[in-house]
Formats: structure tokens, sequence, C-alpha cells
């Protein structure tokens, strides 16, 4: 279920001279879906390579969903990848954050600059302190020096994951809204428009 107000593409608050958000409309359904399943990107992200019929995919993408945002190129147009908040703890100010990007821009950074939107308009729309991310150890070098700088971890699931003929772990990575202010929300600022 989608909450609050949509990010408006015009607006620069949700945008870098690259990358804008655009609210996830049910026209982008296929367009998730075909990422989550397909055989490059689909086995490393949510379905982990399993076919899972249509039907249920559908309802899957809105399953325990807070807020989709499709990252957009400024210039091309064209849908980057999707950036979900799920499972969201507003008990305990928390939620998961997640990135899935089309294969034609993974190592650009265009997503990273997506989710740095994302994380900028979550921690503007609701009270959440903390956002966590659960990242294979395959997936780490997608996050890039973002990691370090913005992330922690604050655990790690030894072997937890099969891929590529052996097991992975799964690193636990948070951003805190504190960490977000001082270091994250001032270089989004760089990115913008001026």
């Amino acid at each position: 279920m989608t909450t609050g107000p949509p990010p408006n593409p015009s607006a620069s608050r949700w945008r870098t001279r690259r990358v804008y958000l655009k609210r996830f409309e049910d026209s982008d359904v296929p367009f998730y879906l075909e990422l989550c399943s397909s055989l490059d990107v689909g086995r490393r992200f949510r379905f982990g390579g399993a076919a899972v019929h249509p039907h249920a995919a559908t309802a899957a993408v809105w399953d325990g969903a807070l807020i989709h945002l499709v990252g957009v190129g400024a210039r091309s147009r064209r849908r980057l990848g999707v950036v979900s908040v799920t499972s969201a703890d507003l008990r305990n100010g928390t939620a998961y954050i997640s990135a899935v990007s089309d294969l034609a821009f993974v190592g650009t950074g265009l997503m990273v600059e997506a989710a740095g939107l994302a994380i900028d308009y979550v921690f503007e729309t609701w009270p959440f302190r903390k956002l966590y991310a659960e990242v294979p150890e395959f997936n780490l070098r997608s996050f890039g020096s973002v990691t370090q700088r913005l992330f922690r971890t604050e655990g790690r699931l030894a072997d937890h994951v099969f891929m590529d003929g052996r097991y992975w772990d799964v690193h636990i990575l948070a951003v805190d809204r504190e960490t977000w202010d001082r270091e994250g929300a001032p270089r989004l600022a760089r990115l913008r428009p001026s």
C-alpha cells in the first residue's frame, strides 16, 4: 500500500541532475516483476530466481510494502529500477529498504542516487529513526563507498543464501536519521539541479 503524498518528478526535492523519483503505479508492476524474475537480476533479488505465478507475484509486490518508488533517468525518461520500503514498524521507528536495478544501469550510480532520494523521502515523510537493508555479500559491491559512509553493519547471517554454487553471508546494514541528516542529505543536495 502506498501512503503519503507521491513525489512530484518536477519538484527539485525528489530529483538529482541525473535521476528523479516517480510514484509506483499499476503500469510499473510488469517492469518490477520482470526485474525480479529476470535470469540475471532476479536470481539475486526478491524471488531468488524461482518461477512465480503472475497472480501470486502481483500480490507479492504489495505484501508488506509501505511504498515503492521508481527511479527514472532524467534525460532518457527510462525506468532505472525500483526502491521499496517494507516491514514498517512505526512503534519502534524502523523499516527495511531495498532497491532493484535494470541490469543496463548496474554500476552507473544512477540507482544509488535514486535510493538516496528515496531515503530522503522516507525520512521526510515518516518518523523512522532507522532504515535497514539486508544485503547478500555478492551485492555489497553495488553499494560502493556509500556503505562505509552512511550504512553501518548491525549484523551478519553467516552462509545464509546460496548463489553461484556457494553460500554467502547476508549483511544487515542500517542508516539512521542522524547519520543521514549529517552525511547523506548534504551529499544528495550537491547532486540536485541548481
